[in-house]
């Protein structure tokens, strides 16, 4: 499910992320969960570039995703995104106590949230 709406893209430009998303799916099958990609693709699309230059920077920001080791790392499956979720939780609770009591007083999920 993409949510473009939350994007002010023309009609061609929804159409180019859904081209651009299409086309890594089919590259890159090994990714099975990456919520950020949608939302990084129509940024990418906001900047002064091409499709083809946006798509060859997201196959490069992707191909070094593989790596954990990498500075451009995006979780590539819905395990490696609940550590991420799990790794902020643990954060906020070890240097932002008071934002963290104040998550949980709303009762607010952050799994829910990402």
């Amino acid at each position: 499910m993409i949510l473009l709406h939350s994007h002010p893209l023309t009609a061609v430009g929804k159409l180019a992320v859904k081209r651009l998303l299409c086309v890594i799916q089919t590259l890159h099958p090994h990714i099975t969960y990456c919520p950020m990609l949608p939302d990084l693709t129509a940024a990418l699309l906001h900047l002064p570039m091409e499709d083809w230059q946006a798509f060859f920077l997201l196959k490069e920001i992707l191909r070094r995703s593989k790596d954990d080791n990498d500075e451009f790392y995006l979780p590539l499956s819905g395990e490696r995104f609940m550590c991420h979720v799990e790794s902020l939780q643990l954060l906020l609770e070890a240097r932002c106590r008071t934002l963290s009591k104040h998550i949980k007083r709303l009762g607010i999920d952050m799994v829910e949230i990402f």
